[in-house]
């Protein structure tokens, strides 16, 4: 397929000009992580209301530790349904940006509508493929330490050895499998994050090259960011002092990585839905 990313990449900023409503999400993310702030303050409050206190040794007692667990198991899956919230809108957002050329604030809230909880249920699925096979062979290691000593460690660098080939395989899963995820989510509106999953990576699979190498234009273009940032932040790192001085550009340099943030969003869905362009 003889894909223009050029042009491609020259629409998406064209589309992100023409529509700065992608920054408004932004705003709302920013609410939500200061109304979960709040929600953390609460539950520590309740804490020490409750007559708890983090005394020496306090992870042997019962009642603290499942205070803990409850809490923060209820506080990763509100920052887990925030992630999904914001996504959905920008997947709401992205989709009429780059097909219609113009997205409005009731896109965003029906991309939140529609999109939020099949997101959750990715993120979940997710989480869980990593947490429970590290889960199960941790707790075989354990069974084989109390077993016997030389059984464990061979277990343990067995299954280190195995578990970090997993993280691999699962990381480039992650990465190529579920890349263009949210375009056909908002494409075809699936309500079933298995099913949507699928699909991606069948999409994957039958369209490497369209994933490989918008994937290495990303993450070329997030690296010269990145050294240019590093650049400016170097005279700090050798002289402290300098700190204050170099404030305006870590802000400029935030507001950049922002857009170009935006930017490279956008041109994720171009690649999707514009593939055959010849000229803007």
């Amino acid at each position: 397929m003889d894909v223009r990313y050029g042009l491609l990449l020259k629409k998406s900023w064209n589309d992100l000009k023409s529509n700065l409503i992608i920054f408004l999400p932004l705003l709302y993310s920013l609410l939500f992580l200061i109304a979960l702030a709040v929600i953390v303050g609460l539950e520590i409050g309740l804490f020490f209301l409750l007559g708890f206190a983090l005394e020496q040794n306090w992870y042997f007692n019962p009642f603290i530790i499942s205070y803990i667990i409850f809490f923060g198991i209820i506080d990763l899956l509100l920052l887990i349904l925030i992630g999904s919230s914001i996504e959905g809108m920008y997947v709401g957002i992205l989709n009429k940006a780059v097909t219609k050329n113009k997205a409005l604030a009731q896109d965003m809230w029906g991309g939140f509508k529609n999109f939020t909880f099949v997101l959750f249920r990715v993120k979940l699925i997710q989480i869980l493929l990593f947490i429970v096979p590290i889960f199960v062979l941790a707790s075989l290691v354990l069974l084989a330490f109390l077993a016997s000593k030389p059984l464990g460690i061979g277990l343990a660098i067995f299954f280190g050895l195995l578990g970090v080939l997993y993280v691999i395989i699962l990381a480039l899963i992650f990465s190529f499998g579920f890349f263009y995820l949210m375009p056909i989510l908002s494409q075809t509106k699936i309500n079933s994050a298995v099913a949507l999953i699928k699909k991606s990576i069948m999409f994957t699979k039958e369209n490497f090259g369209l994933v490989i190498i918008p994937w290495a234009i990303t993450i070329g273009i997030n690296l010269i960011i990145k050294i240019i940032s590093e650049f400016i932040s170097w005279p700090a790192r050798i002289f402290p002092i300098l700190v204050w001085v170099m404030i305006p550009f870590f802000i400029i340099g935030f507001i950049i990585s922002i857009i170009v943030n935006a930017w490279l969003q956008l041109f994720l869905f171009n690649c999707y839905f514009n593939n055959k362009i010849k000229k803007i």
